[in-house]
């Protein structure tokens, strides 16, 4: 663990889960205040989750090589369990993705 928290790819990998779930919680529910009442509600849910999968689509591409693009921190943690990665990543990839989400969710709101 000592030499897996000195190297580059590393924290390249925790810096990209959190930018990546910063993107994705900013335009999926900044998505959310553009439907306004000029739209259908039935269509609106539609836009809203195409929105949704659109970004992640997109933001997997983006960082899937880099850190494998969990951007979920249950994902993060079945994935220490299951020893598909080290729990030291494992853990600070969750906690990038919270810190991410909040980021996100901070700049949507102020």
């Amino acid at each position: 663990m000592r030499v897996e928290i000195r190297t580059i790819e590393f924290w390249r990998a925790v810096i990209s889960e959190c930018l990546g779930t910063m993107l994705y919680v900013f335009l999926g529910c900044s998505s959310t205040l553009t439907c306004g009442r000029s739209i259908d509600p039935s269509h609106q849910v539609v836009l809203v989750a195409l929105c949704f999968g659109f970004t992640l689509a997109t933001l997997v591409q983006c960082f899937g090589h880099i850190s494998g693009a969990h951007f979920n921190p249950v994902v993060s943690l079945v994935m220490a369990l299951t020893c598909k990665v080290t729990p030291l990543r494992g853990i600070m990839y969750s906690i990038a993705q919270c810190g991410g989400s909040i980021a996100g969710a901070a700049l949507l709101y102020g």
